[in-house]
């Protein structure tokens, strides 16, 4: 888990990211379950846990969200 909370604070030390330094996997599973109708609360990796996974998964239900309102 240690690791983990590692790579995510380097992430977020970055100035400048690309979806390639997210988990694709889990960033294609949060539009998923945006698209099935689950909410922003209900991300399996955790609401806080600072793992790469978690955001990655937030941020692909935020995706979702924002192109429904386009």
């Amino acid at each position: 888990m240690a690791d983990e909370e590692d790579q995510f604070a380097q992430l977020l030390k970055k100035e400048h990211t690309t979806l390639q330094d997210y988990n694709i996997d889990a960033f294609a599973d949060g539009v998923v379950a945006h698209r099935s109708g689950l909410g922003f609360h209900e991300n399996p990796h955790g609401t806080n846990s600072p793992t790469i996974q978690r955001l990655s998964w937030h941020m692909g239900w935020n995706e979702r969200a924002l192109q429904q309102r386009r």
